[in-house]
Order: structure tokens, then C-alpha cells, then sequence
């Protein structure tokens, strides 16, 4: 039976040959779910957006990727000027929102319960809430127009389900954007 030594090492050959192929297909694969994972949150800085506002507005970027607004209102200036900042920065945003509030053990653990009792403690989101009623109506809508923005934001990321990957890593999905949000983070940039 010379034939059957030849026919079990090419069968074992052909195993090696299919398990090898599979193996680059499920790295190809896994390369390609993992790059859509991290691509799909990226900022979109060409083509058209649905926003709400009243009037045309225009974003253009620039080289280096600053966004330029031009609107016709002021309220749709601070709309789109909190969704964008929020389409680019909504983990940062909802970390340093977190840690001023002295809640950001609540979503990375307890490593940082040494930080938020001292941030707590510190109380610059009460402070931002005790201020608030101190600032005129127009101060007041600017807050309020930015907010909406940044909520237009989180809620069409979350129905498309392209918030950043932190967001899913972490298993959370960023609260809705208040004024008082928007204080306590101008007070945590002053003390800080």
C-alpha cells in the first residue's frame, strides 16, 4: 500500500493549507469589524447634516480641523456649535462633566472614589447651580441653545448607534447635556 502513506500527507497538507486560509480570513475579518468599530464615530466633516435650526448654516473645516460656523442667528449658531464640539469630543466631554460633578467612579470605578469625594467636596457643580440664576436671559438662552445641540448630538449617535467607542467599552451611554452641565465645566476649567 505505497499509496495510502502519499494520500495521508497530502490530506494533512490540505489541512494545514484550509486551516491557515481560515485563520487569515477570520484576522481579515476580525481587522475590518474592528476598524468599522473605531471608524464609525469619527466626526463627519463633508456633505450635509440634518440639524434644528431655522436658517441655512454652514461648517467648513479647515486644514488642520477646526470647525468654522457661519449662521444667520445666534441660536443656531450655539445649536450647531454644541453639536459639533459634541460630535468630536463627546467622551472628553461627558469625563470632565463627570469628574467636576465628582461622579466618575460611577462609570470607572472605584479608583477614582478618592477624587470624586474631593470633588464633591469642592462642590463646583453646586456652585454652578447656585450661579446660574445669577445670569441674564441672553446668557441664559446661550446655555440652553448650546445644550440642544449637543443633545441633537447624543441622541442621533445613540439611535445610530455610532456614540465613540469608549462609550461601549464602558457600557454607558452619555445623559442628556444641561446648562448647569455647561457650568460646572467652565468652573472646573477656571479651578483648574
Amino acid at each position: 500500500m505505497p499509496g495510502t502513506k502519499k494520500n495521508k500527507h497530502f490530506t494533512w497538507k490540505k489541512i494545514i493549507l484550509y486551516s491557515g486560509g481560515l485563520l487569515i480570513l477570520l484576522v481579515a475579518g476580525a481587522l475590518i469589524y474592528v476598524n468599522h468599530f473605531l471608524n464609525k464615530s469619527l466626526p463627519q466633516v463633508e456633505g450635509e447634516i440634518e440639524m434644528p435650526v431655522s436658517e441655512h448654516v454652514s461648517v467648513t473645516t479647515d486644514d488642520v480641523g477646526v470647525p468654522h460656523i457661519q449662521a444667520e442667528s445666534l441660536e443656531d449658531m450655539y445649536k450647531v456649535q454644541g453639536y459639533v464640539q459634541a460630535k468630536s469630543r463627546m467622551f472628553q466631554m461627558e469625563m470632565s462633566r463627570r469628574q467636576a460633578s465628582g461622579t466618575l467612579s460611577e462609570v470607572v470605578g472605584a479608583d477614582t472614589v478618592s477624587s470624586d469625594k474631593y470633588f464633591r467636596t469642592l462642590g463646583l457643580r453646586r456652585a454652578a447651580e447656585a450661579s446660574y440664576d445669577l445670569y441674564d436671559d441672553d446668557a441664559k438662552d446661550v446655555l440652553e441653545w448650546f445644550s440642544d445641540g449637543v443633545n441633537a448630538y447624543i441622541d442621533e449617535a445613540s439611535e445610530a448607534g455610532t456614540l465613540p467607542p469608549e462609550f461601549v467599552i464602558l457600557g454607558e451611554e452619555p445623559a442628556d447635556w444641561t446648562p448647569i452641565d455647561s457650568l460646572t465645566i467652565g468652573k472646573y476649567m477656571a479651578f483648574d
